[in-house]
């Protein structure tokens, strides 16, 4: 092992500021296809499935490389698996602004998504290893709550990029950006640092919940834990919410108020910015309350959230309506999106949570797979109007909630 200078305990914060910069130029390359979306429908003459093919094959891809994605973080380390993952995903981020057709297109998405996919697998077990399980819903939360900065900002920046220069550049600059994270990555992983980290923390192999002595819990014998199945289900219904919502909305607005797509890139970072505060505030808020306050807390918010979809797909909403309900709805999915995966690092062995967090994930990019296409189906079967896909959303909505209401947190019997 190559030797490196010993680390600190804050070490771990630096770790955690290398993942949030990451994670934030990649939800950003993920993002601002919601915005191009619209000059390249009028470029290349697409319809509403045609545009949420383009939405869905992301998903795809994604989808399909959470569950290989988890096993190699456990497998091979979070360190290469990480390095390799910007690498390839900003070579597919630049290739996006070379398509020629619709062909082309689902194609580079779909790669781009599965280059995309093993990173947040890795990066909990990165996390894990380097924060006692006692911070980790805090740390979860700084780190997941870069989505929320790129819901703000990934607007802004999408409709102005793309109105100076165009959806090309766009994803050329993007994909520019990826080799400056990586330079960040060789930095703060050069030589044996995270296993030092690791080192520092007593924990790091066992939950605060469970205390598990065993070198390792067989895969399983963790699915068979009822609360697994129902975050199962709540990853589906908050990713199908959450990029449902987030890649029709632009066009939505555009459509819908005949405005411009400047001041829709600036009208959706109000919503983004409701993500921001959920994803930010969610972790110290979990982590302060108990199990079943907790629940209380996922519960009202879901059944909150899920009547203001109604009113949407109710339709006679005005644009500031329209945003107001976003921003209720992203404040939601912002806390439970925290709570899924700090149910996971608080709840489970550490040895698997690499595995069951890509499972996770998997549910979630199935309903953030299948979401565009059917919204856009709806869409052309009402004649384009995109108003009657909320339709979706809102079923996505009761199905979050019925996971909150019935989740069970108890795991400590079903690991003896």
């Amino acid at each position: 092992m190559e030797n490196t200078a010993a680390v600190g305990p804050k070490y771990k914060y630096l770790v955690l500021f290398a993942l949030f910069l990451a994670w934030v130029l990649g939800g950003i390359d993920r993002t601002v296809i919601s915005f191009a979306a619209i000059p390249i429908a009028k470029e290349f003459s697409l319809d509403p499935v045609a545009v949420g093919q383009i939405f869905s094959i992301f998903f795809l891809g994604y989808m399909i490389m959470q569950i290989p994605g988890g096993y190699l973080a456990d497998k091979y380390g979070p360190k290469k698996v990480l390095l390799t993952i910007v690498f390839v995903w900003s070579i597919f981020t630049a290739a996006t602004g070379l398509v020629g057709g619709l062909t082309s297109m689902l194609a580079v998405r779909f790669l781009f998504g599965a280059a995309e996919a093993p990173f947040s697998a890795a990066a909990a077990v990165v996390i894990a290893q380097v924060f006692a399980a006692k911070d980790r819903g805090k740390a979860m939360s700084l780190y997941l709550s870069s989505s929320g900065f790129v819901m703000v900002f990934a607007p802004i920046i999408a409709a102005q990029l793309i109105d100076v220069a165009g959806w090309r550049n766009l994803f050329f600059i993007l994909g520019a950006c990826g080799f400056g994270i990586i330079a960040v990555f060789f930095y703060t992983f050069k030589g044996d640092k995270l296993q030092q980290a690791r080192e520092l923390v007593t924990d790091a192999t066992q939950t605060v919940a469970t205390q598990v002595k065993k070198a390792e819990v067989p895969i399983a014998k963790a699915l068979k834990i009822p609360m697994v199945w129902y975050l199962m289900l709540a990853y589906f219904a908050t990713y199908t919410l959450l990029w449902g919502l987030g890649n029709w909305m632009p066009t939505y607005l555009v459509q819908a108020f005949n405005i411009n797509l400047k001041e829709a890139g600036t009208l959706q970072a109000i919503p983004g910015f409701g993500s921001l505060v959920g994803f930010v505030v969610s972790g110290f808020i979990i982590d302060s309350l108990s199990d079943k306050q907790n629940k209380i807390v996922a519960v009202v918010i879901s059944v909150i959230s899920t009547v203001a979809l109604y009113i949407l797909y109710l339709g006679q909403v005005s644009v500031t309506g329209v945003v107001i309900i976003q921003t209720v709805v992203n404040l939601a999915v912002g806390f439970i999106a925290i709570y899924m995966p700090v149910l996971m690092l608080k709840k489970l062995p550490v040895e698997v949570i690499g595995r069951i967090g890509g499972i996770g994930l998997f549910c979630a990019y199935l309903g953030s797979t299948i979401a565009p296409t059917i919204m856009g189906v709806i869409t052309k079967a009402a004649g384009g109007n995109l108003a009657a896909s909320f339709v979706y959303i809102f079923a996505a909505g009761i199905l979050m909630t019925l996971s909150m209401v019935f989740m069970n947190t108890s795991v400590e019997k079903h690991l003896d």
